[in-house]
């Protein structure tokens, strides 16, 4: 599938040696599988070769030229966290979030690094999991020496004896060595632990984790168990979620994990494993705080994946004593023994009710006598974990053992500030709970009937009957215990606490509703505390109250559960698939990115393989197009909307209420061809859209691909970026035009402003006859070649064709890319070409035809009354038309008397009350014109031409051609008002 969706037909190395026809992978494992061709091996090395429209397994000698398939092995998911770290500290908080520092180890991964660091905002360096353990530089967790290095250029190969550790530079993405005990402001986490939020049976999770080069999770050691379960907590999926991992029993006694390794160390629930059936899988169970449980492969539940690595346990060995040999114990008592006692009443959604903390095992079971008196209950001792310890006091065993406990800020009692560690716990049932000794009475009744057996006198001796035989109701209530002993003088604020649970889910809540701000979420998330909670914490209390990182954090783990795939490119080709059902009128074109070659460059870049492409139009903005884009419409590119260099462009029109875009598409590559085949999507979309004028840049690929899209096309120059291509170019120091420039920018826009062949002549023999154009041989060539060569394209001259001559600049087009990356790109922290693709169709696509709907409601006189100044032929029109009008007659213009007015011929004649000027005005011609500057610029009614329908007998608004009046910007989309109506 790899070979034939990238194109690839040559043969292929790959790594399989053979000798005496006897083959192995170059590992020296023997083969699990082959798909030799016929009469093959012959030779000393495998490749791939095409057959028939099937790849299949040959072999070739070593001098033979072929292409290498490398494997780059998949890299796990990483997340910034930014704060104040050393490198112990950044590898402890990493391990708290359920992972390690990232390692990068071969030129794929170092690829991604510098992608991944350019999206970023960054303060300083960043750390990563590499380091010197006193023989060499080695990857957290990797136990091996480094392989590929990217050092920045200078920087010297550090001593891995010394104390030293790598980081990323935060410009360019290289390596440097820094000291471990330096503080600096980022880290990456990888997270080598993927929880997936999907019920399956066991084989199933197995098969998916395998599809997506993942593995079901092994966890041999306490510590990679630790981790694991803070990758679930992290990750949000630590509520009523059990998890498959990849541990197994054929006999439901022996157990092993999936890569054939033995168990060693085990977190069983107190009791487990009592099922002794073949096939057992184990599972992590919620309930348990995720401890294990062995249940039927055949049982349904989420399951944990792990990325395959060469991992020996979390944080290697040297890491950990680094951190720890930092942190002293004060002198005296080592802490306070507490006793805590919660009553879980697991009712369907595991409400809880907490009692209060007690001093001593006495008072603690005095508050459970009380309780059971006040509810009329009863509870009897279920288990007692071995660590218990019912003295009431810290016994020396317990403080030589605290070094193998972990301290807990949290996650399992109500939280005072006061860092604690876990001695062990009691659990009690009600005593109409579940009946726990069902099989020991099954065992005793089978005894009793063993002995009846041999003893058959007391066969017939009368037995009691039990009407009513059980008080078991399985009943849920429980009371916990747990002993912990806690230490006062690292009491905190709360600065260091996990983010609670209900803030978590209230996150993904949000971001799956479409909070994309962080400072939007923070504010939700006050609200949600003090009034769905009803608490009130202080504000360094990062459980209920995160910072802007946590939130960061949290609301890119949610945004991530939204995608359908890791891979941007096939994420949005699911996303596309979900849009075509849903808006069944819209359309899209969809065709993902691969590698190729290159065919020899002519005139441009062309490519053999197809590139990335996407083109969307939606039913309304077909529309759109087709009422105002039929004389001139805008092109324009926008970049950095993703965290790759693809460029949006936007197709825009001029509305009766400003502009709008009409469609859009995105390239891999910014060359003629592919901006052609985008446009030719679009002109086949619209069979109807055919436009006389098109704006753009001065780019000649935007040019070219236009003009040869569209038959008889003219493509005309943006003012505002012809001008901004002048003030560039001639302000550069290597032109030496820098004292002349406004001498030479004025000559240049009497040529743009030029709106008579005349004047058009003159200055253009003006600039050519100027001592600076025959002195600068640069200046002349420049303008010569480009810009006096494509005068047509910007000189007003050759645009009084054009009727909506308004249209002179992209600007209106270069402020909706301003909206979209402003107002809508900025909620997408991940900055992914689908999170893009998504705010684009969903969100800022709708809501610029919603506002175009709302301005053309509110211009209606059944909306909102007009002024009585307002003349009757203006109302229930256009604000920006109404607006052009108002400017030009009585009271914002001086009023031109009647007598100033005269009919000649069938043409007025308007003598200005300004000057002795007279413009001669024509109302019912085929296109209505004035001699006024004001008309040559706009195209527009002007206040002659309004003057004489205001004030002239036989002459009004109605005098006007039909086709003139019918200009759609000189009118209401009173179709749009009838969809609208039918709509409700």
């Amino acid at each position: 599938m790899y070979f034939f969706n990238r194109g690839i037909v040559d043969d292929v190395w790959m790594s399989v040696s053979c000798t005496n026809q006897l083959c192995y992978w170059d590992d020296g494992k023997a083969l699990d599988y082959e798909s030799w061709a016929a009469l093959e091996p012959q030779f000393e090395f495998g490749k791939f070769s095409q057959a028939f429209a099937y790849v299949l397994w040959n072999t070739g000698a070593y001098s033979e030229l072929n292409r290498p398939l490398c494997y780059a092995p998949p890299h796990p998911d990483v997340t910034f966290i930014h704060g104040d770290y050393n490198y112990y500290e950044a590898s402890q908080e990493c391990y708290n979030l359920g992972g390690q520092l990232a390692v990068f180890s071969n030129p794929v991964a170092v690829t991604f690094l510098k992608d991944f660091i350019t999206y970023e905002t960054l303060t300083g360096d960043i750390w990563i999991g590499l380091y010197g353990n006193g023989a060499y530089l080695t990857w957290q967790n990797m136990l091996e020496s480094v392989v590929y290095t990217d050092w920045k250029p200078g920087q010297t190969v550090p001593n891995p004896v010394a104390n030293v550790s790598i980081a990323v530079d935060k410009v360019d993405g290289t390596w440097v060595s820094k000291t471990k005990s330096t503080r600096l402001p980022h880290a990456l986490c990888q997270h080598n632990y993927m929880p997936m939020s999907y019920s399956v049976d066991y084989q199933t999770a197995k098969q998916d984790c395998e599809m997506n080069a993942l593995e079901l999770a092994m966890l041999p050691t306490n510590e990679m168990f630790t981790v694991a379960k803070n990758a679930i907590v992290y990750q949000g999926m630590d509520v009523n979620n059990d998890f498959w991992i990849g541990l197994t029993s054929a006999d439901g006694i022996s157990f092993k994990w999936n890569d054939g390794t033995d168990l060693t160390e085990a977190a069983w629930i107190y009791g487990e494993p009592t099922s002794y059936a073949i096939n057992q899988r184990v599972k992590l169970v919620y309930t348990k705080g995720f401890d294990w449980d062995n249940r039927a492969a055949t049982e349904t539940s989420l399951f944990l994946c792990q990325y395959p690595t060469a991992n020996h346990y979390p944080i290697s060995q040297d890491i950990v004593e680094g951190l720890t040999a930092g942190v002293s114990t004060p002198t005296g008592n080592t802490g306070q023994w507490h006793v805590g006692g919660t009553n879980s009443l697991k009712l369907n959604k595991m409400s809880t009710i907490n009692l209060k903390y007690h001093p001593d095992i006495e008072s603690a079971y005095a508050a459970i006598r009380k309780y059971e008196l006040e509810t009329t209950s009863k509870y009897i001792l279920y288990y007692r974990e071995a660590g218990f310890n019912q003295k009431g006091s810290v016994s020396l065993v317990d403080l030589d053992n605290l070094d193998k406990k972990k301290i807990w800020w949290d996650n399992h009692i109500p939280f005072d500030g006061i860092p604690y560690c876990l001695l062990g716990s009691e659990v009690w049932d009600c005593h109409h709970g579940p009946d726990r000794h069902v099989n020991d009475k099954k065992k005793l009744v089978a005894k009793k009937d063993e002995m009846e057996e041999e003893h058959p006198y007391t066969k017939n001796s009368k037995k009691r009957f039990l009407v009513q035989s059980t008080k078991k109701m399985d009943c849920k209530s429980q009371i916990t215990l747990k002993a912990v002993v806690k230490f006062p003088d690292f009491k905190f604020s709360g600065y260091s606490q996990p983010l609670d649970s209900q803030v978590k889910e209230h996150i993904r809540e949000l971001v799956f509703d479409g909070v994309r701000k962080v400072s939007e979420m923070k504010r939700h998330l006050n609200i949600f505390v003090k009034r769905e909670l009803s608490l009130d914490m202080p504000i360094t209390n990062r459980r209920f109250h995160p910072n802007e990182r946590d939130i960061r954090n949290h609301m890119y783990l949610a945004l991530t559960k939204t995608r359908f795939s890791k891979n941007d490119q096939q994420n949005l080709q699911c996303l596309v698939r979900k849009w075509e059902a849903e808006y069944t009128l819209d359309t899209f074109f969809l065709r993902l990115g691969s590698d190729g070659k290159q065919k020899e460059k002519i005139n441009d870049d062309v490519e053999e393989v197809p590139q990335f492409l996407f083109v969307h139009q939606s039913e309304t903005q077909k529309r759109l197009l087709n009422i105002y884009g039929q004389e001139i419409c805008l092109l324009d590119a926008t970049y950095k909307t993703s965290r790759y260099d693809l460029p949006l462009f936007l197709v825009c029109v001029n509305t009766n209420v400003g502009y709008s875009v009409v469609a859009s598409f995105i390239v891999a590559n910014e060359n003629r061809y592919t901006i052609q085949e985008a446009l030719i999507k679009l002109r086949d979309w619209n069979p109807m859209w055919k436009p006389k004028y098109f704006m753009c840049d001065f780019d000649l690929r935007e040019i070219w691909a236009l003009e040869q899209t569209f038959e008889g096309l003219m493509v005309y120059l943006c003012d505002f970026h012809r001008e901004q291509a002048w003030h560039r170019w001639l302000r550069e120091i290597k032109h030496d035009c820098i004292d002349e420039k406004d001498e030479i920018k004025k000559m240049l826009r009497e040529i743009a402003d030029a709106d008579s062949a005349e004047s058009y002549a003159n200055a253009l023999q003006q600039l050519r006859s100027s001592d600076i154009f025959k002195a600068k041989v640069s200046l002349r060539n420049w303008l010569e070649n480009k810009w006096l060569l494509n005068c047509k394209r910007w000189s007003k001259l050759f645009r009084n064709s054009l009727f909506n001559i308004r249209v002179n600049t992209t600007n209106g087009l270069e402020r909706q890319h301003k909206e979209l990356k402003e107002n809508y790109l900025t909620e997408y922290i991940d900055k992914s070409l689908s999170s893009m693709v998504t705010s684009l169709v969903t969100k800022y696509l709708p809501d610029s035809y919603e506002r175009y709907k709302e301005y053309n409601i509110q211009s209606l006189d059944n909306y909102r009354k007009y002024s009585n100044d307002v003349p009757e032929f203006l109302r229930s029109r256009p604000r920006k038309f109404v607006d052009h009008c108002l400017a030009r007659i009585p009271p914002a213009a001086t009023l031109i008397p009647i007598e100033n007015m005269e009919e000649v011929n069938h043409d007025m004649l308007v003598r200005s009350v300004e000057s002795d000027n007279v413009y001669q005005v024509r109302l019912n011609d085929d296109l209505p014109k004035c001699s006024c500057p004001d008309w040559r610029k706009h195209h527009w009614p002007c206040k002659h031409m309004l003057a004489v329908m205001m004030n002239m007998p036989n002459k009004d608004w109605n005098t006007l051609p039909e086709y003139y009046k019918a200009t759609p910007h000189f009118n209401i989309d009173f179709g749009l008002l009838k969809q609208t109506e039918q709509k409700h």
